[in-house]
C-alpha cells in the first residue's frame, strides 16, 4: 500500500530512492 501510494507520489522516482522513501516512511510510522 505504502509503496503504491509513493510510486504515485513519485514517478519519476528510481527504485532504489523509492525503496529509501520507503524505508523512511516506516520508520516515520506511516
Amino acid at each position: 500500500m505504502l509503496r503504491q501510494g509513493l510510486q504515485i507520489l513519485l514517478p519519476n522516482a528510481n527504485p532504489v530512492s523509492l525503496g529509501a522513501k520507503l524505508h523512511a516512511a516506516m520508520l516515520a510510522g506511516a
